[in-house]
This record gives C-alpha cells, structure tokens and sequence, in this order.
C-alpha cells in the first residue's frame, strides 16, 4: 500500500470518530459526506439540550428553563420548538433561529395564575440545526419543570364564569395587586336570564377572596364604597356580600354592572370565584377574577432604601415597602440605627411618605419605628426621616424589622 494511501484512510476514520463523539442529544447527524452517527443522552453534543435547575414561582417574571447551545465550530440555523404539557406554566418566550458557535437560546415561562406548587412536563423539539458542513435532525427530549406558582391550586380550580340557568351573564374585574382602601374598584356585572321578580335581591358572594388576598372590610360595613353603574334598583353590603335589589325600571335583556372600593390587596393571587345567587329562585352563576400584581415572594419587603449622607446634611431618609399589609395599632417596622459608626442622630422624626401621619413615626432609643393606624400598606412605599449629624465618613449599614414576622432585610449606604 502507498503511504499516501494509507494516510488518507487513517485520516478517514479519525474524521468518522471525530464526529461520532459528541452527537449527543439527537436522532442523527450527518456532515457534508453523508456520514450518519448515532444518538447518546448528553447536553454535551453538538447542539447540546439540558434542563436549568429552577422553580418557576413568578407570574411576569419570566425563568429560563431549557437551554440549547450549539458545540458546533460553526452556525447553526435552528428550527426548535417547546410545547407545555399539562397545566402550571405559561411559555414566555421560545429559542432563536440562529446560534453562534458557542452561543445558546433557551425557552422561558412564568407562572399560570394560581396553579399552585407541582411540577409541569415540557417537550422540546429539534426539527433541525444545520450549517455548512454539519445538519441535525430529529431531537425530542421531555423534561419536567418544578413550579411554586402563587395562588391556591385545587382539583376544580374556577375557569371560565358559569352563568348557571338564572343568569345570561356574569362577571367580575380582575383587581391590581397593593393596593389601598378607596385607590382602586372593581366590577361585577350580571343579566338575568328569563323572568325576573320586582324587587328580586341578587347576592355577589365575595367569601372566597376576602381574607385570601383580597380584604374587602371597608366595602362591607360603608355603603358609600358601593355604587351602580348600570342599574335602576338599590345596592348595599351585607356580610360577606354585595346585594343588588332589582328596580322595576331593569329591563330583562339589561346588563347590570355594580361597582365596588374600599377593598385592599397584597401581592398576587387567585383566581377566585364569585357566586351571583337570585334570592328567589336560588339559582347561582360563578365567575373567577385573579389579583393581577407582583409580589415579592417569601421576603418581608418588596425594597427597603437607606440614603447616602453628606457633610452638612441634616436629614437621613429611610424607605421601605412592606410585601404583605401590617395590622393597624399592632405591626411595627424598627429600624436599628444603633450600629452605625460615624453618624450622630437626634429626635426629629417625619413621616415624608406613606400612609399616617408624623405620629406614626417615633425614635424609641436606637430604634425608629414606624406603626400604621390604616389597611393597606402591602406594597405601599413608606419613606421616613430623621435629623442626623455626619461625624466621620465611611460606610453605614442599617436594618428593618417586621415585629409581626420577626423577618429582617438590610441596606448599606455611604457617609461622605
């Protein structure tokens, strides 16, 4: 045999095993000769396919949860989809078109409201990925994305409104998360399906939200949080509900749409069901409505801020927004000044912003405390301050307790 013959098959082989390395992850994979490799289960082959090691627990912020990345010396055109199998999760974005060598895409998902904790199959498919020299086909892989999605999940959670047999139509507005008594009102609509009586009463049951993320205190016991927007008859509250009396004037085909405020939120949730029972007859319609926010978790506070201070400063100012509502009279924030080096603080305490006034803010020894007289402060930014005196630069760190939870978070800032 010719030495160069033989080199050329050695050349050959090495370029066969080379290739068969790392296909992994795909059904083949063939180079411009038409040589075809078998698969192996690795993230590490050409077009490498692995699942990232997350929970997805958010609604509007979106979780990597499959990554593709291309091993490859050159580009790949890729045609790759995921599809979400089962309930829990929502896609947010899918993968690229084109990948770089070395570059990656991933498909991303949030939460579907109120599924609750579990896990979700997703099912990723390579159609192809090919360049010049390299062509992949055939990839399916199925993974399973844990979840720990905000709300309550259950094995009928409510879906689409039901009007029953009594009612044409019903419904109810989704709501924003934090918000305060009388920022904010809700909707709730309903026709009534056939004959109605004079003066019938119809109940908007609003047991399931109220005390799970919606406090709808104030709307019950202060009738001037009720109004009608569309409607003849008369509206007030009643333990636990909404009642709407019907007015001659109703037309039967009249849609009737009753508002409501005074109502709190904190964070997100849901969906719940709202029940619209005809006092009459009985009959029932169900609608759901979710509370549309972002909450911040398991943390105590949604942020908490400490300002820099200056030579010639005569204020510090401190915020904080707390994630879920402090009970009135009874929750405090404390803030520890008594480890800051380099500041001296006096008496002067305000309340520049959030719900009170300056007597809601006090210093207790090295402590400023804040303690709400009113509902509704999950989400709602609180900005106190108090007279300082700068004495030495250098760094300053404070922290903010909850005295219902005991949790605490931290902030730094500079003394210049």
């Amino acid at each position: 045999m010719r030495a160069t013959n033989a080199i050329a098959i050695v050349c050959l082989v090495l370029g066969v095993a080379l290739l068969a390395g790392p296909t992994f992850g795909f059904v083949s994979i063939s180079a411009d000769r038409g040589v075809s490799i078998g698969t192996a289960d690795d993230g590490s082959g050409y077009l490498g396919v692995e699942a990232v090691d997350t929970v997805v627990d958010d609604r509007n912020d979106a979780e990597d949860v499959v990554v593709v990345t291309n091993n490859a010396d050159e580009t790949l055109a890729i045609d790759a989809d995921a599809t979400i199998d089962g309930p829990g999760l929502e896609a947010a974005s899918g993968f690229d078109r084109e990948l770089g060598p070395g570059d990656t895409t991933a498909v991303a998902v949030t939460c579907e409201p109120g599924t609750g904790s579990g896990e979700t199959d997703l099912e990723v498919t390579v159609e192809s990925a090919s360049g010049d020299g390299i062509s992949i086909e055939g990839l399916e892989r199925s993974f399973t994305i844990e979840r720990d999605c905000p709300g309550r999940p259950g094995p009928d959670p409510p879906g689409e409104a039901d009007p029953g047999t009594g009612f044409d139509s019903v419904s109810v507005d989704d709501v924003s998360g934090f918000v305060s008594p009388s920022e904010e009102r809700q909707q709730f609509r309903f026709t009534l399906a056939e004959n109605r009586d004079p003066h019938e009463e119809i109940e908007i049951d609003l047991r399931d939200p109220h005390g799970e993320g919606v406090d709808y205190t104030e709307t019950f016991w202060d009738d001037d949080t009720l109004e009608i927007v569309d409607g003849a008859g008369e509206i007030w509250g009643d333990d636990g509900t909404i009642v709407y009396q019907v007015a001659p004037q109703d037309g039967h085909d009249d849609e009737i749409v009753v508002e409501a405020g005074g109502y709190a939120t904190d964070g997100d949730g849901g969906p719940y069901e709202v029940s619209f029972t005809r006092s009459e007859t009985g009959e029932v319609g169900t609608a759901p409505f979710e509370i549309d926010g972002t909450g911040a978790g398991s943390d105590p506070f949604v942020g908490v801020g400490a300002d820099d201070v200056r030579s010639g400063d005569g204020r510090q100012t401190f915020s904080f927004t707390p994630t879920d509502g402090l009970e009135p009279w009874e929750d405090e924030v404390r803030i520890d000044l008594g480890d800051v080096d380099g500041l001296a603080y006096d008496w002067d305490v305000v309340l520049e912003e959030g719900p009170g006034n300056d007597g809601n803010v006090w210093r207790n020894e090295d402590e400023l405390v804040y303690q709400v007289n009113d509902r509704g402060t999950g989400g709602e930014k609180i900005v106190v301050s108090i007279g300082v005196e700068a004495t030495a630069p250098g760094p300053g760190e404070v922290s903010f307790t909850r005295t219902d939870t005991g949790e605490t978070a931290v902030e730094s800032f500079e003394i210049e």
